[in-house]
């Protein structure tokens, strides 16, 4: 059974807060209606917002960081993040940039996370990584994940690299190293 109430203005009868329905209910705002929220304020609503960021960022760090592995290796504390999510159902966009040199080398870049100290495990398994295979190229190399933690433990991303091809890959001192994490309301 349905039935429909139509009006202009619902106000409460005592005080200055209104319920609508009970606790599991559920209101659907059809396609094409607009819910105006001008010059409200809303709380409690958590769908999709940024909620916290956390960053890594170095400036010129004064020397170069290279490898010369051909094993996934850390790149150090410049490409580390570390975020604890308000709640399990949380996502983070994991962000890094790396001003990366390589001279007729490939390089592969994959992430690594811990939680709550448990251990690094690689999160991009799979993944291609990033190549670069021209000569005496700089480039700014941007990895992104978004990932799916589950947990309101501590969260801690590394970067990992490798050369694939050729003998060494930099990351060059005179640009900004960046790494970000960013806690995505579900």
């Amino acid at each position: 059974m349905s039935s429909e109430l139509k009006t202009n203005k619902i106000s409460p009868a005592t005080g200055t807060t209104t319920t609508l329905g009970d606790s599991g209910d559920t209101f659907d705002i059809p396609s094409g209606a607009t819910l105006d929220v001008t010059g409200a304020t809303v709380t409690g609503l958590s769908a999709g917002k940024v909620l916290q960021v956390q960053s890594t960022l170095t400036l010129n760090p004064g020397s170069n960081l290279t490898t010369t592995s051909s094993s996934y290796v850390a790149m150090g504390s410049d490409y580390e993040v570390a975020i604890t999510p308000a709640a399990t159902s949380s996502k983070v966009l994991i962000q890094f940039y790396v001003p990366a040199h390589y001279a007729d080398t490939q390089g592969i870049f994959t992430i690594y996370r811990d939680i709550g100290g448990a251990g690094y495990s690689e999160i991009t398994t799979g993944a291609k990584g990033v190549h670069q295979s021209q000569s005496s190229n700089y480039q700014m190399v941007s990895v992104a994940y978004l990932d799916s933690p589950s947990t309101t433990s501590a969260c801690t991303y590394k970067l990992y690299w490798k050369v694939a091809v050729g003998s060494s890959l930099t990351a060059a001192s005179n640009a900004a190293h960046v790494s970000l994490a960013l806690e995505v309301g579900a």
